[in-house]
């Protein structure tokens, strides 16, 4: 005979719990966590950041830092105006190398304003002022080139203050002004 339990309507046998519904509860509670903790994670790494600018901001404010960039700054300044006198000069050296007076074109102007029997002994060139002594075997060919430089036209206010007889020569001394000689390689 069979045993009767009254109480059997009432006992419930415990379900199972298939093994999506685990992996589903799951992924449930770390999307959670995830959520929760992300945010909070996020937090505390700004606040770091914010303390670690405040600290920088600190110190770069701080009185030692800023005589250093001070001095930085001075002699940025310094360096500047350095660069722009150095271009000033390499503008002013262009400009006098340009300004040449005293090249080949100019010596060979007043070559050819020599007759053959003048002697120089020397010249002076100072700017646009030149001065020669020199002999000549006659007076007519000291006044040949005062002529030639005369009528040239680079040079202007020639001038020849002395002429003197000495053993058959006739030393003299000439002054006069160049204009601005150009190569005539570089018209």
């Amino acid at each position: 005979m069979r045993d009767l339990n009254f109480f059997e309507p009432y006992i419930v046998e415990p379900e199972k719990t298939s093994s999506k519904r685990l992996i589903l509860i799951a992924l449930t509670t770390i999307l959670i966590f995830v959520l929760i903790f992300y945010p909070i994670l996020n937090f505390f790494e700004i606040k770091s950041i914010k303390n670690e600018i405040t600290f920088i901001n600190e110190s770069l404010n701080s009185l030692e830092n800023q005589k250093k960039l001070d001095t930085i700054q001075n002699k940025k300044q310094s360096l500047e105006a350095f660069k722009s006198e150095f271009d000033i000069l390499l503008q002013l050296d262009h400009q006098i190398k340009n300004r040449d007076v005293i090249n080949d074109e100019l010596m060979l102007q007043i070559s050819k304003q020599i007759p053959n029997d003048i002697f120089f002994e020397s010249m002076s060139i100072n700017g646009e002022q030149v001065h020669i002594q020199g002999n000549a075997y006659l007076k007519l060919d000291i006044a040949q080139m005062e002529h030639n430089l005369r009528y040239n036209g680079d040079f202007y206010e020639i001038f020849i203050p002395s002429i003197t007889e000495n053993d058959g020569f006739y030393s003299f001394s000439i002054t006069f002004k160049v204009r601005e000689v150009h190569d005539h390689d570089t018209e």
